[in-house]
């Protein structure tokens, strides 16, 4: 109880009602002074409601306890249930009808009063004018912010705060600087607490301006900015968080260098524990008070409570320890760790998801690792949580989009950026550059220039290596100069590495109605075309097939299907009358090393070891155009 008094005449009242909390459950006797001292401490703190709940409490135990009636009143005026604030007064009056708390009980009763009814009657009896409502509106609704924050409500606590604030900025009053900081102050707390970072941010600056004394905006200030990435920024109010922390513990030992030096000791004692202190002279007094502050800080903090020196000082910390961090993670990422990259990042990202360099560092590593679907949906969260999103993140959104979905889609995402990055300038370039050597591939086809149509279908495939929605085009471009100019192995292996970068959800969609054909359908009949250009039909069949499941709607393919089988019917035994030039897709000029390469590039694809796994139609498929290419093979060696 003695260090509960002292803690609450130092001004300490979140630690005077902790104790007065312990003393109330702990010991009976002394419960009911201890649960009205606790609302007279929760009141200080702008704590209403637990004010009022102390001193029901202690009504409960003693119903003719004049202060309980007393402190419930004030407590409940101040929450704006004014009618049980009259009836508390009225309770309180009948207990003392004379006395020297009379006159404060009546005080309060026609401040009660007067903000219950407007001149007229109402149920309590009272019959005292109403000022203004805006003269009190903006009480209640404070009382109200701070109750809700208190509770952890905080999207409640900020609109609350808000309704105070708009209140304040239509009346001026003596005051109003002290209390629109507090409001400020409380409520960047609630926006912090939602996430909402730049208004609590902006909160915070606003309240530091009007009161450079004051410490928690501040703290709450460097927290948001630390969340922002903004460290510089908060590193500077940490440290006037600081400074003004000291200042208010040095003001805090001047007040206690008037205390006599035996209250002095004792509070020491209190504090400490320690019981064997000495007496102290006059002359030590001040050395006395300091210790006494830090004593009595350190206790508070032990007990969880806080204070500004060491909420300053943790805010301090905070700043340092997470540029240190970031510090390690770009080492990991220039040593090229970039999987320790990407997963410290992320830690580091769960409490600071708008810090600038820890989203380049860990956006860079998912790339580098080419974690595509993780890298896209770190983006797509990014922008969801962003009110305004960064310039850099359009650009990554534009590499993601480039990388996942090919070039229109970056095309997109460049096109959506609010405020051009000048890398995303670069990207554009770079996805011109490639456009351009697809688009003039594609004309030298038509103009039947083969030679310089792969020439710059090599390029283009260099240009988008990190690509694979944009590398799926390319490799049908590709392949179709090649069979155009009668290198029809190597337009196969082109297909077989085009058909595998189609992802395997997308291999599997559902039949599509859609007019025009997809890349995998184009890459399909390309290869179909080839095996046909071959003389391995079965092969072709297959392929024409899965063309058509893709699309039904396909005259290519179905035409494809017709023609496949046909040239299977004709063929009844595949090993008779086949040519075996055409059979290896090698001209009747070929040497023996050129025959030799074609039956190898047949016997990788079709060999018998080869063929595991697949179903039955397929490998028979397979088997069949095998022996065609082995016959063909023996023919030609056996030639000279």
């Amino acid at each position: 109880m003695i260090r509960a008094r002292s803690a609450f005449q130092a001004g300490e009242y979140a630690v005077a009602a902790s104790i007065w909390a312990q003393v109330a459950s702990a010991s009976p006797p002394d419960a009911l002074s201890a649960l009205n001292n606790r609302a007279a401490a929760l009141h200080e703190l702008g704590d209403f409601g637990g004010a009022a709940e102390a001193a029901r409490a202690a009504i409960d135990l003693d119903s003719a306890c004049l202060k309980a009636h007393y402190r419930y009143a004030k407590s409940c005026l101040a929450l704006g249930a004014t009618e049980e604030a009259i009836q508390a007064c009225r309770s309180a009056l009948e207990l003392e009808p004379e006395g020297a708390n009379r006159a404060q009980l009546l005080e309060l009763q026609g401040a009660c009063e007067s903000r219950c009814c407007d001149g007229v009657p109402c149920r309590t009896g009272c019959s005292a004018p109403r000022v203004a409502a805006e003269e009190h509106y903006t009480s209640d609704c404070e009382a109200a912010a701070f109750g809700a924050l208190t509770r952890g409500e905080d999207g409640q606590a900020v609109a609350w705060f808000s309704r105070a604030l708009a209140s304040l900025e239509e009346s001026v009053s003596e005051g109003d600087g002290a209390r629109r900081t507090r409001l400020l102050g409380g409520r960047a707390r609630g926006l912090l607490a939602l996430g909402r970072l730049e208004l609590a941010a902006a909160d915070c600056e606003a309240a530091a301006s009007l009161d450079p004394a004051l410490v928690t905006p501040r703290v709450t200030g460097a927290s948001a900015f630390a969340r922002l990435g903004q460290t510089r920024r908060a590193a500077t109010l940490a440290a006037e968080a600081e400074a003004a922390a000291a200042a208010a513990a040095a003001e805090r030992v001047k007040l206690l260098r008037a205390l006599p030096a035996s209250e002095l000791l004792r509070r020491l004692r209190d504090a400490t524990g320690d019981r064997a202190q000495g007496s102290v002279g006059s002359v030590e007094k001040e050395e006395l008070a300091v210790r006494v502050e830090e004593a009595e800080r350190e206790e508070a903090e032990s007990r969880g409570d806080g204070n500004d020196v060491s909420l300053a000082r943790r805010a301090t910390a905070e700043v340092a320890s997470l540029e240190a961090r970031v510090s390690e993670v770009a080492e990991m990422a220039a040593a090229g760790s970039y999987v320790e990259v990407a997963e410290h990042a992320g830690w580091l990202m769960r409490d600071y998801p708008r810090h600038g360099a820890l989203r380049e560092l860990r956006l860079d590593a998912l790339l580098q690792l080419d974690r595509l679907p993780e890298a896209h949906r770190v983006v797509q969260e990014l922008v969801e949580m962003s009110t305004e999103a960064p310039p850099d993140l359009a650009y990554w959104g534009s590499v993601v989009a480039f990388r996942t979905r090919g070039v229109p889609a970056a095309r997109l995402a460049a096109a959506e950026a609010p405020s051009p990055d000048p890398r995303l300038k670069e990207l554009e370039a770079y996805v011109g550059l490639l456009e351009s050597c697809q688009t003039q591939a594609q004309r030298l086809l038509d103009a039947g220039s083969l030679a310089e149509a792969i020439e710059r279908c090599g390029e283009a495939l260099c240009l988008a290596s990190e690509s694979p929605p944009a590398l799926l085009p390319l490799h049908t471009l590709l392949a179709a100069c090649l069979g155009r100019e009668g290198r029809h192995v190597e337009a196969l292996a082109v297909c077989d590495r085009g058909l595998a970068l189609v992802q395997p959800e997308r291999a599997a969609a559902t039949p599509s109605a859609a007019s025009a054909p997809t890349e995998r359908e184009r890459l399909l009949l390309r290869r179909a075309g080839s095996f046909t250009a071959l003389g391995q039909h079965a092969m072709a069949l297959s392929d024409y097939r899965s063309a058509a499941a893709l699309r039904p709607m396909s005259t290519a393919a179905a035409a494809g299907v017709r023609g496949a089988w046909e040239a299977l019917q004709e063929a009844t035994d595949p090993t008779a009358g086949a040519d075996p030039y055409q059979a290896l897709g090698v001209d009747r000029s070929a040497s023996d090393a050129e025959v030799r390469r074609a039956f190898h590039a047949v016997a990788l694809r079709c060999h018998p070891d080869k063929l595991e796994g697949l179903p039955p139609p397929e490998r028979a498929r397979a088997e069949a155009a095998f022996s065609v290419a082995r016959e063909a093979y023996e023919q030609l060696r056996d030639r000279g």
